[in-house]
């Protein structure tokens, strides 16, 4: 995590290099998930990836501004993912097998409530970037939901 922080922030070089490396390593994956059984939901994967890569170039942006909410945008679905799984292993309770094998529903609202950190962390560093609005906070529970049914 230090070093995407690192190449968010400062090198543009290398945070196209981890995007590179990570598109790679998402097709060879996506790629061993479906060897034995390619159709749409196969092409329609590496479309995912493939906008997913660029959208993650293009967010980035070369201005403090863009690479803030590109910041806030990892840490959602850092604490979010981090978070499901603290709640989820303290709380225990009903699986949710359709999300994830090991998801409870303590773990699917600790995602939630984490995710909203990063905007009140950010908020306190940088009120004039990233403002604390209902907007803000239902886009942070939002991509908390992409993260988990991504997990």
């Amino acid at each position: 995590m230090p070093v995407v922080i690192f190449a968010i922030i400062f090198s543009q070089h290398l945070f196209n290099l981890l995007l590179l490396l990570a598109l790679f390593f998402s097709f060879i994956e996506w790629f061993k998930l479906n060897k034995k059984n390619f159709n749409f939901i196969s092409i329609s994967g590496f479309v995912i990836i493939l906008l997913s890569i660029f959208f993650a170039y293009y967010l980035r942006g070369n201005d403090i501004k863009s690479k803030t909410i590109f910041l806030w945008i990892v840490f959602v679905c850092f604490f979010s993912d981090t978070g499901g799984y603290f709640v989820g292993k303290l709380f225990g309770g009903k699986k949710i097998s359709k999300i994830s094998p090991n998801k409870t529903y303590a773990g699917m609202y600790g995602s939630f409530i984490f995710s909203i950190f990063p905007i009140l962390i950010v908020h306190f560093f940088e009120s004039n970037i990233l403002i604390l609005s209902t907007k803000s906070i239902i886009l942070s529970l939002l991509f908390s939901l992409f993260c988990q049914l991504g997990d």
